[in-house]
Formats: C-alpha cells, structure tokens, sequence
C-alpha cells in the first residue's frame, strides 16, 4: 500500500471573442424615417490641447473605438469605448500582453506599452490591428501627453498608482527526481519518500523573491489539516522556500517557491476546532494541496499576525 496524494487545481477560464468583424446588416424591407435633429449636437464641446480628451477624438476614437468593428468599441479589451473609460483602463494598468509592464506609465513613454504598440516596438501585433498605422505625429503627440504625466486634463491631479491584486498561484507536486506527479490524476508515494510542493507567486508590485508569506497545508477530505511543522506556532502550515534556480514554468510564471515533504509513517491532524488526531497513519489517506501567499505586510501596532485556517489565511487583529 502506498500514501495517496490528490492534488487538486482550481483554474480560471478565459472566454476568447472572435476576431473584429463588420458591422451586421439586419437585412429586411427600408422604411423612410424623419428624425428631429439631436439639440444635444448644437451644445460647443472644447477640450484642452494635448489632453486625454484631445488625443482621444483625435486618434482613439477614429483609430481603436470610434465605431462597431473597431477592436476596442468595448468588445475587446482594453475598453477604450470612452475617454473616462480610455484612461481608466490605460494609465496605470497593466498590459495583458507584457504583464510586468503598464500600459500607460506617467512620465515614460519609453516604458508604457502604449507606445510600444503604435510603433510595433517588440510586440505580438501593431496597433491599430489591421489598420493604416498612426501617424508619427500623433503617436508624438501621444508620447508628449505621457512625459506630462499623463493626466485626464490640463492640471490635473496625476493619476494614482493602482495596487493590482495578486494572481492566484498555481500549484504542481514532484518526486525527488523532477518528475510532475499531478498530470495524469491522482498520484501515489509511499511513506519514506519525498515530494516536492511548488508553487508560483505574481504581484505586479512585489517581485517574487519579495513575498513576505508563501505555504502550503495539506487536508485530508474530511477537512482537517496535517501537521507539518512542530515548532511553529502554525504546526499546520509549511512554509516555502525561495527557489527560482530549475523551478519549472507554468506559462510564463515559474514555480519558484518549494516545500519538501518527506512522508512520515504517520501524522497527527486537526479539525477546524482545533481538536487533535494523533499518530494517524498515512497508509492509504487522500490528501488535498492547498497553497497560499500575501505580498505584503499588513501591520497593525507594529506587530504583525497571520495563521491559516482550513477557510484560508487570516490576519489577526
């Protein structure tokens, strides 16, 4: 008999829209209409020369948005459908193709991807997507506007910085060898061996290596946790390593952080109340992988306190 190990994933799905397509002829007999001419249309609308507002009448809107077919009418994102929603969802944001990178990075037009993809600078593909490029001085025009810190408007306040959420880890179990044990469904390992827990972290604020709490916790299926450290005030948590150095990719994040579990004979367990389990062998038990991090500290009177419980991390007041 050999201790069983299930490792479960939970994954995110994208949902992938179709290419930008024309408009839809709705087809069916023409019927004459009058229409009252728009009052809103006769109201004088100024913007600021070398605004967000400017550029967006002057390349966005024709170029990206300006009407159904463009990429970025709202169907794809980013959302560029509006000059709100154009710099909400360039200036400070994150690209989706170079997500260590910002779209739009105030006071640097060499380092927003913005740029990078009006002039087809070591990117997938060229902004406007099968388009007439836009023209040098607009695109210099573009590059003044964020040199200026990119604000919505003439004097404006600059743009706060946008603490991005950290991405959910990705999780994989290994043998002592390298081997990935969890890609063909459950795997086995029998007590005396070793498995290698490894886990990816991505905080667009922290690098890596920066992580201030990165672990795992095994649970059984009934919902208790396996003890794996004696000594901490934490028993059941397995604090990871920092080990970027052969850590394998998942996409183009690498599981960098490890834990190394030699599995024993038996093991002691706790339920949610805290009630122990003791000297419980491992023979035969189903174990599920749990993996979590945090990014930063998070301080209250200079002392900081964390635990994990089955229902995830906790930071105690």
């Amino acid at each position: 008999m050999r201790a069983r190990l299930v490792f479960v994933a939970w994954a995110a799905a994208a949902l992938a829209a179709g290419a930008c397509s024309d408009p839809i002829d709705p087809g069916g007999e023409h019927q004459e209409e009058t229409l009252e001419p728009d009052p809103l249309d006769t109201i004088e609308q100024s913007v600021d020369a070398g605004s967000l507002d400017d550029l967006y009448r002057k390349v966005l809107l024709p170029s990206c948005a300006g009407q159904a077919g463009l990429c970025h009418a709202g169907q794809f994102e980013p959302n560029l459908s509006t000059p709100a929603l154009a710099f909400y969802n360039l200036v400070e944001r994150p690209s989706l193709e170079k997500p260590d990178r910002l779209r739009v990075a105030p006071g640097k037009p060499q380092e927003s991807v913005l740029v990078d993809k009006l002039r087809n600078r070591d990117v997938i593909s060229v902004m406007p997507l099968g388009a007439e490029p836009v023209p040098e001085e607009q695109i210099a025009a573009i590059e003044a506007w964020i040199t200026a810190g990119a604000p919505r408007f003439a004097g404006a306040e600059p743009s706060p910085a946008i603490n991005e959420p950290p991405e959910e880890p990705e999780l994989a179990i290994f043998d002592a060898a390298g081997e990935r044990l969890d890609l063909g469904g459950a795997a086995s390992a029998a007590p005396g061996e070793t498995v290698v827990f490894r886990m990816t972290t991505h905080d667009f604020e922290t690098p890596d290596e920066d992580m201030v709490y990165v672990a795992f916790n095994l649970q059984t299926a009934d919902g208790q946790l396996v003890v794996l450290n004696d000594d901490s005030e934490d028993p059941t948590s397995a604090y990871a390593t920092f080990d970027e150095e052969g850590a394998p990719l998942v996409g183009d994040e690498v599981m960098n952080w490890r834990f190394d579990w030699v599995i024993p004979q038996t093991v002691d367990l706790y339920d949610f109340e805290g009630n122990p389990s003791l000297a419980v062998p491992t023979e035969g038990m189903s174990f599920f992988v749990i993996g979590a991090y945090i990014p930063e500290a998070i301080a209250n009177d200079y002392v900081i306190a964390v635990n994990f419980t089955p229902n995830g991390l906790q930071v105690l007041p």
